[in-house]
C-alpha cells in the first residue's frame, strides 16, 4: 500500500504518465494495490471488464477489445 502512494506521489510530482499495465494494478480512489482474489473482485461483462475493490467498494471498468480475424 506504501509503494503505491509513493508512485503515485511521484508521478504527480514530476508529471509522468505510469504504464497501463501498473494502472490497472492499483485503485484510483483508495491508492491500494490491487490482488484477484485477495482484495479485488475481477469479472467480465458486455464486453468490459470489471475490477471492484473490495477495500472501497470502486468499481473499474475497462473496455475490451475484440479481435477480427481477416480471412
Amino acid at each position: 500500500h506504501r509503494y503505491v502512494q509513493l508512485a503515485h506521489k511521484l508521478v504527480l510530482k514530476y508529471n509522468l504518465k505510469l504504464p497501463i499495465p501498473l494502472k490497472r494494478k492499483y485503485c484510483k480512489h483508495c491508492e491500494h494495490y490491487l490482488q484477484p482474489g485477495t482484495n479485488c473482485r475481477v469479472r467480465t461483462r458486455n464486453k468490459k471488464l470489471i475490477i471492484y475493490c473490495l477495500t472501497c467498494k470502486h468499481y473499474k471498468r475497462i473496455g475490451l477489445r475484440t479481435k477480427t480475424i481477416e480471412t
